[in-house]
């Protein structure tokens, strides 16, 4: 039996918390959920994990200075990471994927549509 794969979700409307952990849950990730960016960087400086999903808009430490500084955490390099926010503009999702994000969705989201993409990115780093 592989491990419960863990996914990393920064993200502070408890709507959306909910509904991620619940949806992950279901497909099997263990879920560690924050509500703030500096808790986040604090947990995944000392911790690993599969997948992360940030929220561009986060008390404490914004989702893009969150991916900076999870881009230069040796065992956090590669991870796949979603940026899921309500930033809808065409230069807020170029700056996060030059910032290093695998996939940029916008909310309002399909949580079936989240959850493809988040398999596709895991997939892939499976594979290498």
């Amino acid at each position: 039996m592989k491990p419960r794969m863990r996914a990393l979700i920064v993200e502070d409307d408890r709507v959306v918390q909910t509904l991620l952990e619940h949806r992950l849950t279901r497909e099997g990730f263990e879920v560690k959920l924050f509500a703030d960016g500096i808790d986040a960087f604090e947990w995944a400086s000392a911790e690993a994990f599969d997948v992360a999903i940030l929220d561009v808009k986060l008390p404490g430490m914004d989702g893009f200075e969150l991916l900076e500084k999870l881009r230069k955490i040796p065992h956090a390099q590669d991870v796949p990471v979603l940026m899921l926010t309500n930033m809808a503009s065409e230069p807020d999702a170029i700056r996060g994927l030059e910032l290093g994000a695998d996939d940029y969705i916008r909310k309002p989201f399909s949580p079936r549509e989240l959850i493809a993409r988040i398999s596709r990115l895991v997939d892939r780093e499976l594979e290498e």
